[in-house]
């Protein structure tokens, strides 16, 4: 199976604008909670419908389940989506002490204006956390927080999301075992949410605007048809 490494994976989705980076880290143990927002234009956000095309999917091979090569047949482009407006005033990034992931990750979230301002009724959503191995449990802290992931499937089901899978395209072992090792797997399911392993016959082939680095990256197609990506 053709792979490459998480930098690399990364550095794509970066180029291509894809995504909403929420970054998640442990407290002191002796902290209060505590909430520090920035107010300011936000650069990437999770995305919404739009008409225009941004992104053109080059026809590749021809692969099914279980194909060696990252590539899938060309169909037709994924449609484009523009961030949602930022209000005058409203914050961008939010920093959350404290001793509960799950407390921090709903304050750092209403801090920002809240799940609702991207996650809306119906919306398809993949919430990609780092699940890169399978080689250590969730106290080494190798991988995010399995509480962390399993509140933002709750904040985004709560918000009236018809769908929220979880997925990550590991470099070591693996996907369904660093899906249990991570305990990501068993917390995602707990909270309603939905396991996805990565099928290698599901990256297609896309051209990159103006790509200065990336002219070209292979991209999974369903996290081009989601309707919110959070990475």
């Amino acid at each position: 199976m053709a792979r490459f490494t998480r930098r690399e994976f990364l550095r794509g989705l970066g180029t291509a604008g894809l995504g909403f980076l929420l970054t998640s880290c442990m407290p002191r143990p002796e902290s209060k909670v505590q909430t520090t927002s920035t107010v300011g234009p936000i650069a990437s956000q999770p995305i919404r419908t739009s008409t225009a095309p941004s992104a053109e999917i080059v026809p590749t091979s021809t692969a099914s389940e279980g194909s060696s090569s990252p590539e899938a047949t060309s169909s037709p482009r994924p449609v484009h989506r523009e961030p949602t407006p930022v209000p005058a005033g409203r914050a961008y990034l939010a920093v959350v002490r404290g001793a509960s992931p799950e407390e921090i990750t709903r304050r750092a979230i209403a801090a920002i204006g809240g799940i609702e301002r991207f996650v809306k009724k119906g919306d398809n959503v993949i919430i990609k956390p780092n699940i890169c191995n399978a080689n250590y449990g969730p106290e080494y802290a190798s991988t995010t927080n399995p509480q962390v992931v399993a509140e933002l499937v709750r904040l985004c089901l709560g918000a009236g999301a018809k769908r929220v899978r979880v997925m990550d395209f590991p470099f070591s072992g693996s996907a369904q075992a660093a899906y249990a090792r991570s305990g990501i797997g068993e917390a995602v399911k707990a909270a309603g949410g939905v396991m996805e392993v990565m099928s290698p016959a599901k990256f297609v082939k896309v051209r990159i605007p103006e790509g200065v680095d990336l002219k070209e990256w292979s991209f999974y197609r369903p996290v081009l048809e989601a309707d919110v990506l959070i990475d």
